[in-house]
């Protein structure tokens, strides 16, 4: 009887070992992202286009059901910034100043139709051109 009772605590004891380790999804992880994007005149317009046509794709295509709710996030909180370079040159024309032409507002996305959202930010987005 006491072989019996030291099996099932030693048991008791390895579920729950094996339960402490399993990865658990805390409540509201949170991942900041902030897309970067150069709209110098070194990428060419059907780059650009196709750069641009890919995040507007990306988040109307069920974004949060596809990458944020597999992950260990429940939540992202992203925005966009297109720059190029300003009108300030230093030594061998490197731009000393960069613009930011278009940005986006950080915009919580906690579902598929708030990336949709978000995602409209990228349609006919223009190109400002300008050195890098």
């Amino acid at each position: 009887m006491i072989n019996k009772r030291v099996s099932v605590l030693i048991t008791g004891l390895a579920l729950m070992a094996t339960i402490a380790l399993i990865p658990q999804r805390a409540a509201a992880q949170l991942l900041e992202l902030a897309l970067i994007i150069d709209g110098s005149s070194s990428i060419i317009p059907a780059d650009w286009n196709r750069q641009i046509g890919a995040y507007q794709n990306i988040f109307q295509n069920n974004f949060y059901t596809n990458f944020i709710a597999p992950s260990q996030f429940t939540e992202i909180a992203v925005a966009a910034y297109v720059f190029s370079g300003g009108n300030t040159f230093s030594v061998n024309n490197v731009p000393t100043e960069y613009i930011v032409s278009s940005y986006s507002d950080w915009s919580m996305i906690t579902n598929d139709a708030q990336a949709m959202t978000f995602g409209n930010f990228f349609a006919g987005l223009p190109q400002p051109g300008g050195p890098t």
